[in-house]
């Protein structure tokens, strides 16, 4: 049943990949697994308060699934409750230190939020971890470029032209930082 909710919801057949997943955890209410995908197929419906509910009763359940704090913060990041998202996401990064994607996603978070030096702190270190990450690199040029900051915009913008020279971005991204 686990297998058939996968392949419904790679399908794109969310209803049915929910009925799925539901009668798995019919047979075993603890699989927890069936309980994360039922939690991303409600969230890809739109039904973001049952995916929440679903995902804090695993947080309460499975403590030691560490990178559900990680989901838990994209789905309320999502919702545009920041403040809250934020305090998951600090949590997913102190449990799982290795996972870089979490600073990436707290860089962009406290961007929103306003707080330009943590974001830049965060978006350096998931970039220092993974120097060559087209996301990050992308992510620094446009914040550097947002912030009035060029001269940074342009040596992110070259680096990230250089190691993908078949994607424009790496050239647009250089023309806008070029512009006065």
């Amino acid at each position: 049943l686990f297998n058939l909710g996968i392949m419904y919801a790679n399908a794109g057949e969310f209803v049915r990949a929910e009925l799925a997943y539901r009668e798995a955890l019919g047979v075993d209410d603890r699989f927890f697994m069936a309980k994360v995908n039922l939690a991303t197929v409600c969230a890809q419906q739109g039904r973001n308060s049952e995916a929440e509910k679903l995902l804090r009763e695993i947080l309460r359940e499975y403590p030691e699934l560490l990178e559900i704090n990680s989901s838990l913060a994209m789905l309320l990041a999502e919702q545009g409750r920041y403040e809250e998202s934020r305090k998951y996401f600090l949590r997913a990064a102190e449990l799982m230190p290795e996972q870089t994607r979490i600073f990436y996603n707290l860089g962009l978070l406290e961007n929103t939020l306003g707080n330009t030096d943590r974001a830049e702190e965060y978006l350096l270190k998931a970039l220092n971890r993974e120097p060559d990450s087209f996301d990050y690199l992308y992510a620094l040029a446009t914040f550097y470029l947002e912030h009035g900051k060029k001269d940074k915009a342009m040596t992110y913008a070259r680096r990230l032209a250089d190691r993908f020279p078949g994607d424009p971005a790496g050239s647009q991204l250089i023309e806008a930082a070029g512009r006065k």
